[in-house]
């Protein structure tokens, strides 16, 4: 609720420019939903249980819902552009396109991925982060049919790139996983 930030919400899902404010070197996080970052400014490192995630300009990530410890670097200042996503809005997604999302190669078996998921920018990415930023520079809220047209081109792009098959994968489990496990949450 912080007016800090550079925000907008179509339905649940929240978009932010965010621009980092805290002091700490070292803080924990909780999150209730999953949230994609793209960063461009600046350098922070995502640390799970499995791994060390450090992302610079240019970088995105999938965050998943649960907890997670971030390391602030101070040398520049760091900013991102971050979408908040709950699970039933990417299952009520998977539902309306499903002659695309269906899991037809198996690829809900892999649930037992990493709480962060690194996001391959190609050029599709690149011009998405681009179209998103200007949304946050206009002088009146984007109309929230057409965000939820950009949310959904996104979404589209995980399920039929090659490039973004983990992801693809993570959303699949989702629609097929009724309780998420806690040692992926924690």
């Amino acid at each position: 609720d912080s007016k800090q930030y550079r925000k907008f919400t179509v339905d649940d899902l929240l978009f932010v420019e965010f621009k980092c404010l805290i002091e700490e070197m070292r803080y924990g996080m909780w999150s209730e939903v999953n949230y994609l970052v793209f960063v461009t400014n600046g350098k922070k490192m995502w640390r799970t249980y499995k791994d060390d995630y450090t992302v610079v300009a240019g970088d995105a990530l999938l965050v998943k819902k649960g907890a997670n410890i971030a390391h602030q670097y101070h040398s520049e200042d760091y900013c991102a552009l971050m979408i908040f996503l709950p699970d039933y809005y990417i299952k009520n997604f998977m539902v309306r396109y499903a002659n695309l999302t269906s899991d037809k190669s198996g690829l809900a078996a892999n649930q037992e991925s990493d709480g962060v998921l690194r996001i391959e920018v190609d050029d599709f990415l690149l011009a998405y982060m681009k179209s998103l930023e200007s949304y946050f520079g206009m002088a009146l809220r984007p109309q929230a049919e057409v965000i939820k047209l950009k949310f959904d081109e996104l979404l589209l792009n995980f399920f039929t790139s090659p490039l973004h098959r983990k992801i693809a994968s993570y959303f699949c489990a989702l629609q097929s996983d009724q309780n998420t496990q806690l040692k992926m949450v924690m």
